[in-house]
């Protein structure tokens, strides 16, 4: 099929040129594929074209349609050509980059071939439902323990804290398999945020101590970013 030829020639050449004039959705996705594979590519488009915010800072090459802009256009490309360096990935692009960020807010740690990163989440729609909760209601707050290694972790509980002082001790109400590759979400009640809320206003914590515990006795420790309970508005009003 035509577009399976035109994606393999996207991953596979060693150069890519994209005309991002008129930000069409076809060039813009198939850029992306490029960007994935973290290969030279070099944008070229025509002057007046606004790009896309997530692109708008990358190296690209403006040009003028007309006899002028052509020849303009042709010594800028042959001086980028000059300077690629095809032995190298190109990791300055919007993809890599973001991947990039995401594993620097989550803390991993690797232990006989298992490997736990944890993770505050929140839902907001749940947050704005909860109209007179209780202190077991659900808070729309929750802990995501994913599992990065290759081999399946038996979650007994898990624990946070941080120095000597401890904020609260999750147990599961049975055992819990994370396949690898896979999450497990622990849901926070009202009392458990309520809990990691003051500590963290208490002693100013941006982040506290994770220790998780598995079936057999083995524990893996981590970190838990904090930052969330700052950024999100207590619905509750009382």
């Amino acid at each position: 099929m035509i577009a399976n030829q035109i994606i393999r020639r996207i991953t596979d050449d060693d150069l890519v040129v994209a005309n991002l004039t008129g930000n069409n959705p076809n060039v813009m996705y198939e850029l992306a594929i490029r960007h994935a594979v973290a290969k030279p590519v070099i944008h070229i488009c025509e002057n007046g074209t606004v790009l896309p915010f997530d692109i708008k800072d990358s190296r690209t090459i403006f040009y003028t349609d007309d006899m002028l802009g052509t020849q303009e256009l042709k010594r800028c490309f042959e001086d980028y050509v000059t300077n690629i360096d095809y032995s190298k990935q190109y990791l300055d692009n919007p993809i890599h980059n973001a991947v990039t960020n995401f594993a620097d807010t989550i803390t991993t740690h690797e232990t006989s071939g298992i490997k736990l990163c944890f993770s505050l989440m929140t839902n907001s729609e749940q947050l704005e439902d909860q109209t007179y909760p209780t202190k077991t209601s659900p808070s729309g707050y929750s802990i995501k323990i994913f599992n990065l290694g290759g081999k399946p972790f038996y979650l007994e509980s898990f624990s946070l804290g941080y120095g000597k002082n401890t904020i609260m001790d999750c147990i599961l109400s049975e055992e819990t398999v994370i396949p690898p590759y896979k999450n497990y979400e622990f849901s926070l009640d009202w009392q458990e945020y309520d809990s990691l809320q003051h500590h963290c206003k208490k002693s100013a914590l941006e982040k506290c101590e994770v220790e998780a515990y598995e079936v057999g006795g083995k524990t893996f420790c981590g970190e838990l970013d904090l930052s969330l309970p700052y950024l999100q508005t207590n619905y509750r009003g009382i």
